[in-house]
């Protein structure tokens, strides 16, 4: 559910976003809305995922031993990147260093919760 309305809605508005994309390597005013577009996709993407990565990590309490704990929650941060980046493919083609922030975000929340164990 939480992947399903942003791919629907990525063949709609990709066309949009490439015209914007290109005009960004020749005007810094597309340049900065090409950013404002990612900052503001990513932020909605965080407000969606945050309590969902914070339950699904939570939910880790119920392994008893550290060892696989620790291999079930690596193994969720990572398909969970890998997800987020996909997504973000749909829309963007070009790197944003806000996704790198958003994945460490996501990161940073299962370490927090390892962390005093």
């Amino acid at each position: 559910m939480r992947y399903i309305k942003f791919k629907a809605l990525a063949p709609k508005l990709s066309p949009l976003i490439e015209e914007i994309q290109l005009k960004a390597n020749t005007s810094s005013q597309y340049s900065v809305l090409l950013s404002d577009c990612q900052n503001c996709y990513l932020q909605q993407r965080q407000i969606l995922m945050d309590q969902y990565v914070q339950m699904n990590v939570n939910a880790l309490n119920n392994f008893t031993e550290l060892s696989t704990m620790l291999r079930n929650g690596c193994s969720y941060i990572i398909q969970l990147s890998q997800q987020e980046y996909q997504l973000f493919k749909l829309f963007f083609n070009c790197y944003s260093i806000s996704l790198r922030s958003l994945l460490q975000y996501f990161g940073n929340i299962f370490y927090k919760y390892i962390r005093p164990l």
